[in-house]
């Protein structure tokens, strides 16, 4: 059956009970529902940490379906309303970017235990001028926004967003040949630096640091478009000075909007200064990056954050240290429509390496049907 593999348009919080060395977690929760627009990379982190997996996204492909019940939505995000209905009992996690739809994930918990953060602290969160003055007010550095009721000069210089984003689509610089589509849509200063991003577990009162990377985008080797999300590189290690105010910006968000379990603040890196420009308030994609260097388990640390409250310590410091690993990844593009044969397949399938830490990822089933500017499949890495 040929399948296309389409791209998006767009809690239980306590406080700490306990803070220090955390790196193994232990649970007997029989099992952990992930959705979202892909799931594959949480589904391996929680396979490894001892759980029943059963999953719901856009691709079912082919290397997470022998680690999980796989359920894959023709209908995103709305499908999942009667997939959860027909999936196995337990709590469920969301990845991106399901965090655009806090109607949606309000009612699907009202069914079934939702470890993450519900939707009345995704509006806030995902709101940037909300984002933006929680910053000023703590006197830390903010890219400028403007409504689309008040566009900025068409220069350039100014980035034209949709609210309802994920991984970098729909981004452009704003220039006169642009017009943006009414409250969808806001203006963002363009920050001129490197792009980085950090991921934090929270308990609604703190965050700690996981760890920092550099995101990869527009990639033309991957044949990502201007301000796609193309992958990331870590741990990333910057001057204390900097990881400090990583850690300050992470705390700042945590308290101001009650971010609980695992999130990831995306910035640019410009003039040794931090500058966030969007909170990904749920599993960042940039987490099992650090998690292959390291000894902590995400998907564990993110069950026991949401139902304890529990922190670990300080785990950048031990990540971000470690400049002996360092690892890559790579989400490859389709150039042209591609359609997926028996031959290809089995090829990615005898050549993806170890099955915990593998080289490729996110591998199509046959027959699968792939439009141009779709993700193919993901390329690892580690030095």
């Amino acid at each position: 059956k040929t399948v296309e593999r389409r791209v998006p348009s767009e809690s239980i919080g306590h406080k700490p009970t306990s803070r220090g060395p955390l790196l193994e977690v232990r649970t007997t929760m029989p099992s952990l529902i992930i959705a979202g627009a892909s799931a594959r990379a949480a589904a391996f982190a929680a396979h490894h940490s001892g759980f029943n997996v059963a999953t719901a996204d856009l691709f079912a492909d082919a290397d997470l379906r022998e680690i999980a019940v796989s359920t894959i939505l023709h209908r995103y995000p709305y499908g999942l309303i009667e997939a959860m209905k027909k999936l196995p009992p337990g709590p469920w996690m969301y990845t991106g970017a399901l965090e655009n739809y806090p109607k949606l994930i309000n009612r699907l918990a009202q069914s079934r235990q939702l470890l993450g953060m519900r939707g009345e602290q995704l509006r806030t969160a995902r709101d940037p001028f909300a984002v933006a003055k929680t910053l000023r007010d703590a006197e830390l550095p903010t890219a400028e926004c403007r409504t689309f009721e008040n566009p900025p000069a068409t220069d350039g210089t100014w980035l034209l967003k949709p609210r309802r984003s994920a991984g970098g689509f729909g981004i452009q610089p704003w220039t006169a040949q642009l017009q943006p589509a009414g409250k969808g849509h806001y203006f963002q200063r363009r920050i001129e630096g490197t792009p980085i991003a950090a991921v934090f577990l929270g308990n609604t009162c703190e965050a700690v640091l996981l760890g920092i990377t550099q995101q990869l985008t527009a990639t033309s080797w991957a044949h990502a478009e201007a301000f796609q999300y193309a992958g990331s590189i870590g741990p990333l290690p910057l001057s204390e000075t900097a990881t400090d105010e990583f850690r300050r910006i992470g705390n700042v968000l945590c308290k101001q909007f009650g971010l609980t379990g695992l999130f990831g603040v995306d910035a640019i890196f410009s003039s040794d200064r931090i500058v966030p420009v969007e909170i990904n308030p749920r599993y960042p994609a940039s987490v099992e990056v650090l998690e292959r260097v390291s000894d902590w388990s995400s998907v564990g640390l993110h069950v026991q954050a949401c139902l304890d409250g529990d922190l670990p310590g300080d785990l950048s410091r031990t990540s971000n240290a470690n400049t002996q690993a360092c690892c890559g990844k790579a989400i490859l593009y389709a150039p042209q429509h591609v359609t997926i044969d028996e031959a290809l397949h089995r090829h990615l399938m005898e050549n993806r390496g170890n099955a915990r830490h593998p080289r490729l990822a996110d591998i199509p089933t046959p027959g699968t049907d792939i439009p141009s500017q779709r993700p193919v499949l993901t390329v690892f890495a580690v030095v």
